[in-house]
């Protein structure tokens, strides 16, 4: 999926491409709610419902979500687990650490 970052509304931290139950937005997590602003938009809508289907966000490079997702498409191909599995695991602590002995 190629997403022009630079069409991004100021503030955008997501994007949620369009599936059977939602469509398209940018998205951005702020003050404790998600708030959601289609394409054709020009403002801002908070959104209040129950939060469904967070795998699907994709987060904006270089953002501590792209790293968190990073880390848990990590898990996922390292450990064989699903995607809520893997969320759990990172939820719970899991970072994996490479260790590199260099020759003394």
């Amino acid at each position: 999926m190629n997403i022009d970052w630079s069409k991004a509304p100021e503030g955008a931290t997501h994007w949620q491409p369009e599936n059977a139950r939602l469509m398209a937005a940018w998205i951005k997590i702020s003050e404790g709610y998600y708030w959601f602003r289609m394409p054709y938009m020009n403002y801002w809508c908070v959104y209040d419902g129950p939060v469904v289907h967070l795998g699907e966000l994709v987060p904006k490079p270089g953002t501590p979500s792209a790293d968190r997702a990073t880390v848990i498409d990590r898990i996922i191909e390292d450990c064989g687990l699903s995607s809520c599995d893997a969320i759990a695991v990172y939820e719970a602590g899991y970072r994996k650490f490479e260790i590199v002995e260099e020759d003394v």
